[in-house]
């Protein structure tokens, strides 16, 4: 797992409350996918071709659909800065626990400009493994198909050779 690495982690954290901690979550989620990316990267560098291949596709797929996330990402993390304290838990008493939690989304949300700044690069990086292990995928179905289609012709030119030796017969 590359976010027990240095290099790679990704924090995390729990504000007890449910509605900060989804927002915080899909920051984090993109923060995880540009990381990914570059372990990704660092893996074909390392010439371990196999295990960045593994981890191409399915992180470019993931860069691509948050590739669009951030206004709504950002709308969401306004809609909570600018939620009173009080609103987001049960009781006043636990205000004060909105306001740490808020404080933990005003430090995450803070990262997330620089963060789709990198998505682009992120991107780019991963495409073209991705792209070569699709195409490679493609040409393999191309030739399992062109072996199928020409076993069946021979097939067909079989039972047509058996059937004129019936009739034949």
């Amino acid at each position: 797992n590359p976010f027990n690495m240095d290099k790679y982690y990704i924090g995390t954290s729990d504000t007890g409350i449910e509605k900060v901690n989804a927002v915080i979550d899909e920051v984090v989620k993109v923060q995880a996918a540009v990381k990914m990316a570059n372990y990704v990267g660092d893996l074909d560098k390392e010439g371990k071709k196999d295990e960045a291949n593994a981890l191409a596709v399915p992180t470019l797929d993931t860069l691509m659909a948050l590739k669009d996330s951030k206004s709504d990402i950002q709308k969401k993390v306004d809609e909570l800065k600018n939620t009173p304290p009080t609103e987001l838990v049960d009781s006043p008493a636990e205000a004060m626990k909105a306001t740490k939690a808020l404080g933990s989304l005003a430090t995450v949300a803070g990262t997330l400009g620089g963060t789709f700044a990198d998505l682009p690069g992120a991107i780019s990086a991963v495409e073209p493994l991705a792209k070569a292990i699709a195409e490679a995928e493609a040409k393999k179905a191309a030739e399992e198909a062109a072996k199928a289609a020409e076993e069946a012709v021979e097939g067909a030119e079989g039972a047509v050779e058996g059937a004129k030796e019936a009739k034949g017969k």
